[in-house]
């Protein structure tokens, strides 16, 4: 009798564990939503976006992930150059595999995995015409909201 309840406390145990395993998991999940949002906020700095953002603006973004990107989207990059990493906001002027020719007549054909962006004010904008096609990988998210400098929350 001692070894059945002995067994019956081990069984009861082991339920008990799963249980909790099960909890926690639901918690740790709950959590990581929270905190991995798939919504993240970007200050923008300079001009090379005006008359869109201007400095000072704040614009909210979607993962990649969750959206498809378009001609004329404003997306989020980083893009690493001899100075460093910086994050980018500009728009997409030209999607993967197009070909187009520049304000220089040169002919640019985009590879599969490459964008071509530019700022709206482009006589400031340090954008694909400096650097390049941005790859997709590089794209962080797409531009959801723009919160302008009077309305922008604290």
């Amino acid at each position: 009798m001692d070894d059945l309840s002995a067994n019956e406390r081990y069984s009861a145990l082991i339920e008990n564990q799963r249980k909790f395993n099960r909890y926690l998991i639901v918690l740790l999940g709950s959590l990581a939503t929270f905190t991995a949002s798939p919504i993240k906020c970007s200050p923008v700095q300079g001009k090379s976006m005006e008359p869109t953002l201007h400095h000072g603006d704040t614009v909210t973004w979607a993962s990649k992930s969750l959206t498809s990107l378009n001609l004329e989207d404003m997306v989020v990059f980083d893009h690493t150059s001899e100075y460093g990493t910086s994050r980018y906001v500009k728009r997409i002027a030209h999607l993967p595999g197009e070909s187009f020719s520049t304000s220089s007549g040169k002919t640019i054909t985009l590879d599969a995995n490459q964008y071509w962006v530019l700022g709206d004010n482009t006589k400031l904008s340090y954008d694909s015409r400096s650097f390049g096609p941005i790859l997709y990988e590089d794209i962080i998210g797409e531009v959801t909201k723009i919160f302008h400098t009077p309305d922008c929350p604290e």
